[in-house]
């Protein structure tokens, strides 16, 4: 038989023994060994027979070692392994020690193996509330160093610990655990290893063993390239590795040829059998909810997977996070969970608004969805005055009958919302970027979408996955300006140029569709033409106008219009839409003309059914004509948001001769923006009766410069000196003079700045 030695002295006895003649049962070997002085020593060693001996069975107690025995199982091999299920229903709950022995074939009993174990009540999973560690030795409970930690059921810390004051050499660290009802747990540890010099050198060498943790014989090496920090990912061979339970080995030698301590990791090894189906997989954030309640994600199942899915951010605040992915086989067997961090970083969105009537969309996902919240700067201002979504809900003061309500719910990121306020001003929306790509889901007829972007892109690049569908009619921004199909006359035009951060767009489709909005796009940026506001003509609205409809002119005859000349849409006195022509439009022979809507709360325009009139004014004869165009698609009369596609080439063959021209007032106002006073200037080509007085941005009268007064042919000067009829000064902002000479009305904008 081989006998090995175990001794307290090091280097004395080879490791491979010496060979004897013993019997069967345990042996005491009497030795007198030299020590290090020449002295003699003898000592009493325990002999451990390798035989081949059969297990008969094995048995536990409880607590004692010699306590009342239970049977558990009953075999007749060298070598088994067991797993079975131990009752707890008589043990009372703390920390007890589970006793195990077996017996062989010669009627002999092992020696007793134990484990503490910790038996609890049972309680839904307690929280940890406490960890503490220490090196080398086992203090009492609650002396250690103390980790911080949030608490929770389940707890992962990484934390930097000093070593400044530990010495060089094998050292074993200590953890253990508390939870919320003051328990502690069992204790653990691992062995660091602490050198006394800064050992941040390549790896040169890693190898692996299997089921012996320092086996000599028999390890592998991994190939990699050497490297301060090493990641290996290989495959390794179980050809000569039986099925059933082992353990791996492995450790690391840098290129001082020191070696690191042994890591290992339980493996099971299963005879060779087909891949089992990917059955499912299910992902969380941050803390495990436990198997089978995580969100899941669809896919076919297969045996080996790829997965592309979308995944909803919008529930997780600011900052950094992880994600976890694991499967379930065919056989039920979940993997281990898979993780990546991440950082989501708050972004802040300013959205200028200008007076009056204007789209807006949060571009990201908002700290709260409430639009009190969202609003609450602009209320804070006094510039707010409603808030509508497309579905004509709305968020509007409702004074001593309820204050501010809310009919449209919570905001969200692919909607746009059609905001009113009474001056300039900034709305502010604080969140996190969207993920792409986002659908806008939008219906048959007109929708308000946002812009879920923080850079901006061309209108037509966006839009053209409905245009190439068939479903795209037409788009119109805040200000009227549209991207439609022109037919013959110049295909799809984009009169928008840029879709904007913060900004929303009207939308019209011929059927429910779904628009895709994408992280990005080819960056081709869209230059407008150069715009010139009219000077003769002046709409009535201010800002950008609401509910536009769009007058889109074709034919232009270029023998009877020159740049400079100005082309407005009026309903009955009222002009609600003037351009300023320019080089462009020339050379295409079209034009188009925004017009705006009233919106009966105090902003003039057009009033839908109404029928309207398209006049010219010449600017180098300073004449005014009315032209007669040919209504190519549409209506002759106001719809909100329609378009009407009108001609003009009669004029390139019969000139303007024939047409009425009539000689209308110049009128100047100056200086414009004024502090003091403003003078109103008017030139009159006849004697008539004319009406002058200054009107507020929701068309309520301040006061009457010239009430009905005859005045003869000539110029005529008015003063405002910005005070209201009851000789108050008014507050600085937009105000409008309107003018009525004759049976025409003619308005200037005016800014009073004081």
């Amino acid at each position: 038989m081989k006998y090995f030695i175990n001794s307290n002295w090091t280097n004395e006895f080879d490791s491979y023994g010496e060979e004897v003649t013993t019997t069967n049962g345990g042996e005491i070997l009497f030795l007198t060994i030299p020590k290090n002085e020449g002295l003699t020593g003898s000592y009493v060693l325990e002999i451990i027979i390798q035989r081949e001996i059969k297990i008969l069975g094995i048995e536990y107690f409880w607590d004692k070692k010699n306590g009342q025995n239970e049977f558990i199982a009953s075999t007749n091999s060298s070598d088994e392994t067991f797993n079975f299920n131990i009752p707890l229903n008589n043990i009372a709950p703390g920390l007890h020690r589970l006793y195990f022995r077996t017996k062989d074939s010669q009627g002999k009993w092992s020696t007793i193996y134990s484990k503490p174990v910790l038996v609890t009540t049972e309680q839904t999973n307690a929280s940890i509330n406490k960890i503490e560690y220490f090196l080398d030795e086992i203090p009492s409970e609650g002396t250690g160093n103390s980790l911080g930690l949030v608490p929770s059921k389940d707890v992962s810390v990484s934390k930097n610990l000093s070593l400044t004051n530990i010495s060089p050499g094998l050292h074993r660290i200590y953890f253990k655990a508390q939870d919320e009802y003051g328990r502690w747990s069992t204790v653990h540890s691992k062995p660091v290893l602490v050198s006394a010099e800064e050992p941040d050198l390549p790896i040169t060498n890693v190898e692996y063993f299997f089921d012996q943790e320092n086996s000599v014989k028999g390890a592998n090496s991994l190939s990699f390239v050497p490297s301060k920090n090493v990641e290996i990912f290989q495959n390794i061979s179980l050809n000569n590795i039986s099925t059933g339970l082992h353990r791996i080995y492995f450790k690391g030698q840098n290129e001082s040829g020191i070696w690191s301590t042994v890591h290992s990791k339980p493996i099971l090894v299963t005879a060779d059998e087909p891949n089992p189906l990917i059955t499912k997989i299910e992902y969380f954030f941050d803390k495990d909810p436990g198997i089978n309640s995580g969100k899941s994600v669809m896919f076919t199942p297969g045996n080996d997977v790829t997965v592309a899915t979308n995944i909803p951010l919008d529930t997780l605040s600011s900052g950094t996070h992880s994600i976890f992915f694991r499967a379930k086989n065919s056989k039920g067997f979940w993997s281990y969970p898979q993780f990546s961090s991440f950082s989501i970083e708050n972004v802040a969105l300013k959205i200028p608004l200008q007076s009056g009537w204007n789209i807006f969309s949060t571009g990201i996902i908002p700290d709260s969805l409430d639009i009190r919240y969202i609003s609450q700067s602009l209320i804070d201002n006094n510039s707010l005055l409603k808030i509508q979504d497309e579905g004509g809900n709305s968020f509007e003061d409702w004074g001593i009958f309820g204050g501010w309500k809310n009919t449209i719910g919570s905001i969200s990121v692919t909607e746009g919302y059609k905001i009113k306020v009474n001056r300039n001003d900034t709305l502010e929306v604080t969140g996190t970027p969207v993920e792409y790509p986002i659908p806008i889901p939008l219906t048959k007829g007109w929708n308000i979408a946002g812009y879920p972007h923080q850079t901006d892109f061309s209108g037509m690049n966006l839009v053209q996955q409905l245009a190439d569908k068939g479903t795209l009619i037409k788009v119109q921004d805040e200000g009227g300006n549209s991207i439609e199909d022109w037919g013959i006359f110049g295909s799809w035009k984009n009169n928008i140029g840029n879709f904007m951060p913060g900004e929303g767009y009207k939308i019209k489709v011929s059927a429910d569709d779904t628009l895709w909005i994408y992280e990005n796009y080819p960056k081709s940026s869209v230059l407008l033409p150069e715009i010139i506001a009219t000077s003769h003509f002046a709409p009535v609205f201010n800002g950008n106008g609401i509910d536009h409809m769009n007058i889109n002119l074709v034919g232009l005859a270029v023998n009877i219009l020159q740049v400079g000349d100005e082309l407005a849409i009026f309903d009955g006195a009222t002009c609600v839409g003037a351009v300023t022509l320019m080089p462009h439009h020339l050379r295409n022979q079209t034009a188009s003309i925004v017009t705006s809507a009233t919106d009966n709360q105090g902003m003039p325009g057009f009033v839908v059914g109404n029928p309207f009139v398209l006049k010219l004014w010449n600017s180098e004869n300073k004449q005014e004509f009315k032209l007669e165009p040919e209504i190519v698609k549409g209506t002759s009369t106001f719809i909100r948001n329609e378009t009407t596609v009108a001609s003009l080439e009669k004029y390139a063959t019969t000139g303007l001769d024939g047409l009425f021209a009539s000689e209308q007032p110049e009128i100047n106002c100056y200086p414009n923006p004024f502090s003091d006073e403003i003078t109103v200037e008017i030139n009159l080509f006849n004697e008539t009766e004319v009406h002058v007085e200054v009107l507020n941005q929701l068309g309520q009268q301040v006061r009457y410069l010239a009430a009905g007064e005859q005045l003869n042919r000539g110029v005529h000067r008015l003063i405002w000196d910005g005070t209201n009829a009851g000789e108050g000064r008014v507050a600085p902002g937009i105000y409008l003079i309107r003018m009525k000479i004759s049976d025409m009305v003619y308005y200037r904008k005016v800014v009073y700045s004081k």
